[in-house]
């Protein structure tokens, strides 16, 4: 009995050294003892204890360390109110400032490009599909911070900590992990800019922008689509991507047809479609669909050529695709044959060109055109430092 008991009493000791060590190697402001040792005499005593456990009694040793175990896990699950600090918060903040520090000086391939999504929002509740595209896109692999946008001056919203909080619990509830921040703004897209300008830090800024067209059908969707343009500019001015999911509400997104990417080649904007289709499909709610890679050409001669283009390119980039080269046909425009194989895509990816200041009303009344006539579509403008070398 007196072995069984002591080998209980030292799990305690050993238990203490080991948090103290812990403590020391952090930095924890909060841990002040009296005595100041080294790290490493803390460390000694921990592994003392333990090994002393195992030569007293080997099979209490193990009894010991699994009901404390257990008895650690019951708790953790209860909220117990305590006066003291949590060792498990400040290791992990040392952990992450040491790998944020080694991630600054880390020089990136292109092909372990990461899209650190930024979504913009201002009724979280109605853009959630917006919210889950960035989830589908992001696939746990990159960053994704949902910005909800307030009008006013800050002083108005002293509690803007327990809205991040409620929106936390919409997009745990919706199954996205994400990020959500509260920004308080005067002007709509002035504030998108300057949140966009300031979010991230340590190498993980946002390199893509999501912005949504709720409803392409509405009266007022060309003047809104021609807003967006002007900020794509202005975002491909910062080097980040801008991705613009246009919807309606009598058409939403079903997850169920193929992805259809539309390539042209003149922008630089077809290797991110391609890459974030592919991870559309590794996520469990496209899994079943397939991309299909079209593209339109004037005549049979470019045909081949696109062809041959993307039978050297595809292999390599190991991207499971179907694809159809189209000639235009005398009599059609491109939009027609655009919209005629499209039908039954669940979303549909078109690249972005960069409209001159001045322009963006034209171009947006040009290309509102397509939208309303196409299913749920993702305009896509790579501005990012590896355009063209993605795949």
């Amino acid at each position: 009995m007196a072995s069984v008991v002591t080998v209980f009493f030292l799990t305690t000791y050993g238990a203490l050294n080991g948090v103290a060590c812990l403590e020391t190697l952090i930095g924890d402001p909060a841990f002040r003892p009296r005595i100041r040792v080294p790290w490493f005499v803390p460390l000694m005593g921990f592994i003392g204890c333990f090994v002393a456990m195992f030569l007293i009694h080997p099979v209490a040793c193990v009894v010991a360390i699994l009901l404390e175990a257990l008895l650690f896990i019951a708790l953790s699950r209860r909220s117990l109110n305590t006066t003291w600090g949590d060792a498990r918060s400040g290791l992990l903040l040392t952990g992450a400032r040491h790998i944020l520090l080694s991630l600054r000086q880390t020089k990136i391939d292109p092909r372990n490009w990461r899209p650190h999504i930024l979504v913009f929002t201002t009724d979280l509740e109605v853009d959630m599909p917006l919210v889950r595209l960035a989830d589908h896109v992001g696939q746990h692999r990159g960053i994704v911070t949902i910005v909800r946008l307030l009008f006013g001056d800050v002083e108005a919203y002293p509690l803007r900590k327990e809205l991040v909080e409620q929106d936390m619990l919409r997009i745990k509830k919706a199954g996205v992990l994400a990020f959500p921040e509260i920004s308080v703004v005067s002007d709509h897209d002035e504030g998108i800019l300057t949140v966009a300008q300031a979010n991230g830090f340590a190498g993980l800024d946002s390199n893509t922008v999501l912005l949504g067209l709720r409803d392409v059908s509405a009266p007022g969707a060309p003047g809104d689509l021609a807003r967006l343009v002007t900020l794509t500019r202005k975002f491909d001015a910062m080097g980040k991507c801008t991705l613009i999911r246009c919807s309606r509400p009598s058409n939403p997104t079903q997850n169920a047809g193929p992805i259809v990417l539309w390539w042209a080649g003149r922008h630089n904007n077809g290797d991110l479609m391609l890459l974030l289709a592919h991870l559309m499909t590794v996520s469990s709610a496209w899994r079943r669909s397939v991309i299909h890679l079209k593209s339109i050409v004037s005549n049979e001669e470019e045909a081949e050529v696109r062809r041959a283009q993307f039978s050297k390119m595809l292999p390599d980039i190991r991207i499971a695709v179907k694809v159809k080269v189209i000639v235009m046909e005398e009599g059609r425009s491109t939009a027609d044959l655009i919209v005629q194989n499209s039908a039954g895509a669940a979303i549909v990816m078109l690249g972005m060109k960069l409209a001159d200041a001045g322009e963006e009303e034209q171009y947006a009344e040009q290309v509102h055109g397509l939208l309303a006539r196409l299913p749920t579509t993702l305009l896509v403008r790579n501005a990012g430092e590896f355009r063209g070398r993605l795949i």
